[in-house]
C-alpha cells in the first residue's frame, strides 16, 4: 500500500536518505533512496499528489504526455519545483545539481507512466538521487490516478 501527500502537506524535515548504494541503472554511479518518514508513518519513497487546471493529455506511444498552461498552474509548479530543490539541497555542497524535474516543468508538459483519461489528481512519486561524477539529480516519476 502507498500513502500519497497532499503537495500542501510536503515537509522537509520529514525527508530521511538512505546509505548510498550502486546504482543499477546508470553505469559508475551511486543511488540513494528518498525516505518521506512521520512520527506516524515511514514510506519507501515519497508520492505527492496534485490538480492541476487548464491541461490536456495527448497519447504518446502506450503512455500520456500532459501539456498544461503554466501561468495557471504556477503555484503547484513552484511547489514541485521547490521540493526538487529542498530535496537535493542536502547534496549541494558536494555535488553539481541536476535539476532535471524543474527543466521538465519549464517546458509546460510531462510524461505519465500510466494511461488513464477519466481522472483529474496527478502523483509525482520520487523514489531517491541519482550521484554520478560530481553530479545528482531527481529520479521521479508521474502518474494520473
Amino acid at each position: 500500500m502507498n500513502l500519497i501527500i497532499p503537495i500542501e502537506k510536503f515537509d522537509k524535515k520529514n525527508i530521511v536518505y538512505s546509505d548510498d548504494m550502486e546504482n543499477k541503472f546508470l553505469f559508475n554511479s551511486k543511488f540513494v533512496k528518498v525516505i518521506y518518514s512521520t512520527p506516524i508513518f515511514t514510506l519507501q519513497s515519497l508520492i505527492v499528489s496534485f490538480q492541476l487546471k487548464d491541461y490536456y493529455l495527448e497519447d504518446f506511444f502506450d503512455k500520456q504526455k500532459c501539456f498544461f498552461n503554466k501561468s495557471k498552474n504556477k503555484e503547484i509548479i513552484e511547489k514541485m519545483i521547490n521540493i526538487e530543490y529542498e530535496i537535493l539541497n542536502y547534496y549541494n555542497e558536494f555535488h553539481n545539481l541536476k535539476l532535471n524535474l524543474k527543466k521538465l516543468l519549464d517546458n509546460s508538459y510531462f510524461k505519465l507512466s500510466n494511461n488513464n483519461k477519466k481522472s483529474k489528481m496527478f502523483l509525482l512519486r520520487i523514489s531517491g538521487i541519482w550521484f554520478q561524477n560530481n553530479e545528482c539529480g531527481l529520479i521521479f516519476k508521474f502518474f494520473i490516478v
